[in-house]
């Protein structure tokens, strides 16, 4: 590291002696080792004036995990180019703007904060497990370019339909949490079941999100919708494979009322 670079780390990213003390980095080690240092978190600790700006000065990361730090938006993020897993989880975001450079992400975890909208996410096109439960969702658009996708996990947000046309692209997709929504319409499963049927598990309860009004109408575990070849989800109110014989039949009868 040069002088000026030193510099720079004493006056203007002080944030960095925050991050290496959580970390059990010495400031000497910080200096000799920052390039390997592949995974920092940060618990219970607000971020300060710096921001996440001293991210920056660790582009070898592929872990970052930023947990209750009353992180308001994402930003120093773009040259971290190598990160494969991201958890900025019970923070206080809005939106997922700033993730454009993280184009190696793999897996992002984003419980817990006040996201209202997924748009931001087009360049993340190695993305394979996302979570975005728990927070002010109306819609899941933003997904359409996640052809990789395999796991999301969407509870307990305010999400009622048009579900299968933001999931469509999502080929891939195994394993979808809707758990604690506002979704109250078969027909919004039917059209999941039509555009996603390779789908192993679709969650509309589970004990930590709630239920789906869908998920507590007669005969839902009935309602012939997936073809899933795994069992169903131990502590959601699943639709499995393979489906009983009335199944069909009873769809057809309660289709006309819902």
């Amino acid at each position: 590291m040069s002088m000026s670079d030193l510099q720079a780390f004493r006056s203007e990213l002080s944030g960095v002696s925050e991050l290496c003390e959580s970390n059990g980095l010495s400031e000497a080690e910080f200096l000799r080792n920052r390039d390997r240092v592949t995974h920092l978190e940060l618990f219970l600790t607000p971020i300060g004036a710096a921001g996440t700006a001293p991210l920056q000065w660790f582009p070898g990361l592929t872990s970052l995990q930023l947990t209750q730090c009353e992180l308001a938006e994402i930003s120093g993020l773009e040259s971290l180019s190598c990160l494969r897993k991201l958890w900025l989880t019970e923070n206080e975001l809005r939106d997922v703007r700033g993730l454009q450079g993280c184009t190696s992400l793999q897996e992002l975890f984003l419980d817990g904060n006040e996201i209202v909208s997924l748009e931001g996410l087009e360049r993340l096109r190695l993305l394979e497990v996302l979570w975005v439960s728990e927070n002010r969702l109306t819609s899941l658009r933003g997904l359409p370019t996640l052809a990789p996708l395999r796991v999301l996990w969407a509870g307990r947000n305010i999400l009622t339909g048009g579900l299968a046309s933001s999931l469509r692209e999502c080929t891939a997709l195994q394993d979808l949490n809707l758990a604690g929504n506002e979704v109250d319409s078969p027909s919004e499963l039917a059209a999941l079941g039509r555009v996603m049927p390779q789908l192993c598990a679709l969650r509309m309860a589970d004990p930590h999100f709630g239920t789906c009004p869908v998920a507590g109408l007669p005969h839902y575990t009935a309602l012939p919708v997936l073809p899933l070849p795994r069992p169903p989800h131990l502590y959601s109110p699943a639709l499995s494979s393979p489906q009983p014989p009335q199944g069909p039949c009873s769809f057809l009868r309660k289709r006309t009322f819902y």
